[in-house]
């Protein structure tokens, strides 16, 4: 299981924090569970470049 607090996700972090749960999940393919506590974003800098690169993780994950 991996946990996730408050990720506050933006386009400054957004490749290495995808990257890093890309190497996690291939390091534990018998894993299924991914679960966010709290915020994608920091409420006062909406960022739609890094919510997209998480999106699209997240379809990836899906599609497999």
């Amino acid at each position: 299981m991996l946990l996730f607090g408050d990720l506050h996700i933006n386009s400054r972090v957004a490749d290495r924090v995808v990257d890093c749960m890309k190497d996690w999940i291939s390091k534990n393919s018998d894993e299924q569970n991914l679960i966010f506590f709290g915020d994608y974003v920091y409420h006062f800098s909406y960022d739609r470049e890094a919510l997209l690169k998480l999106y699209s993780f997240f379809l990836e994950l899906y599609q497999e």
